[in-house]
């Protein structure tokens, strides 16, 4: 009874106007969902749930995804960090996560939201979506992104060498000036994605699907490829 009590305060906690409060609750959540692992899902879909509602990508500028690949792109717009503190410690958490305990056959929903520049070096975020969301020079090191939605993404100047983005759908995403070093791309969908200026030298694209994909001016070197 006093865990299922923690567990809705801490909830309730999330939506407070005091910043402190809010980081205490998310972290207080983490170390509920460690001990109590049946919460793990709701608790992972609640945090998620808080970083749409701060930062929903329609309260934020626009952004150009690769829809229309012979548009002219600006390798530097929308890449400025815009990720409050309380959001990039929700996705820490998020990306801290067993993934093992997710719902089966469950994806997390983080679509459409704007986190430029956050920072989930070697985190998990296999089977999440980011459907349309702004990761404009986003630091994701080594990451796991296996099987990940990105379709129409914004990841314009962001890191992801040695991520692995197995199976990831990337369809139109915007790639422009993307570090690809050494990332595992294997049978991802790249279908209409904007790679121009993106570093691939050691990518593994086999089995990728890169029709209509724009590789203009895209460092090639020892990329692996259909073998």
């Amino acid at each position: 009874m006093m865990q299922r009590q923690t567990f809705k305060n801490s909830i309730k906690s999330l939506a407070a106007q005091d910043l402190k409060t809010r980081l205490l609750a998310i972290y207080e959540l983490e170390e509920i969902l460690r001990t109590y692992p049946e919460n793990h899902w709701q608790g992972m879909q609640f945090l998620a749930n808080f970083v749409r509602s701060q930062a929903n990508i329609q309260n934020q500028p626009n952004f150009e995804s690769s829809e229309l690949l012979n548009k002219s792109l600006s390798h530097t717009a929308n890449i400025s960090a815009n990720i409050s503190v309380d959001v990039q410690a929700a996705l820490t958490v998020i990306a801290r996560r067993d993934a093992k305990q997710d719902a089966d056959k469950e994806i997390l929903d983080l679509s459409e939201v704007d986190i430029r520049g956050v920072n989930l070096d070697h985190g998990n975020l296999q089977r999440v979506s980011l459907y349309r969301s702004n990761l404009a020079g986003a630091s994701l090191i080594q990451a796991n992104l296996c099987g990940a939605v990105l379709s129409a993404a914004n990841l314009t100047g962001a890191n992801l060498k040695q991520a692995n983005l197995s199976q990831a759908i990337l369809g139109a995403a915007n790639l422009v000036d993307t570090n690809l070093e050494e990332a595992n791309l294997y049978q991802a969908n790249l279908y209409l994605a904007n790679l121009r200026g993106a570093n691939l030298h050691g990518t593994n694209l086999d089995g990728a699907n890169l029709r209509d994909v724009n590789l203009y001016n895209t460092i090639l070197g020892e990329v692996i490829l259909n073998k």
